[in-house]
């Protein structure tokens, strides 16, 4: 689990939808110790118990700073992810009701 941690901690993903991925896999992976912390709670394993909070914080740290790093990306890069072209938002901007403000 460490090693799988650390690796993921230190990896850099190559696209938007690969660390989407790698996030779902890591919420996969909680759902799995989860299992195994609630076996820990019924059998009053406070070792076991502590090892997977542990975890599963760890886990959730690197998911959390995952999505801050592709919400940072899609900030940068917003050109890359606009859906309009120049004509069109042009059409938007000269359509009646549209972002052009009345001078009054």
């Amino acid at each position: 689990m460490t090693s799988y941690i650390c690796l993921w901690r230190e990896s850099e993903d190559k696209s938007i939808e690969e660390a989407v991925e790698n996030c779902q896999i890591g919420e996969n992976v909680i759902h799995s110790i989860n299992k195994i912390l609630t076996e820990a709670q019924s059998q009053y394993d406070y070792t076991k118990i502590a090892w997977c909070e542990d975890y599963i914080k760890q886990i959730r740290d690197i998911i959390n700073k995952k999505y801050d790093d592709i919400s940072a990306n899609i900030l940068i890069y917003i050109e890359k992810y606009w859906s309009y072209t120049e004509e069109e938002l042009e059409a938007l901007r000269n359509k009646p009701g549209g972002s052009k403000r009345n001078a009054d």
